[in-house]
């Protein structure tokens, strides 16, 4: 269970961690 509930984690992390640094480094740029 432990590792199903990371493997999700890191997969939700994966979706959203390119789309938060690249909204952060356009309002940075801004």
């Amino acid at each position: 269970m432990s590792v199903e509930g990371n493997e999700t984690k890191t997969a939700m992390l994966g979706i959203f961690t390119p789309h938060t640094t690249d909204a952060e480094a356009d309002s940075d740029e801004s």
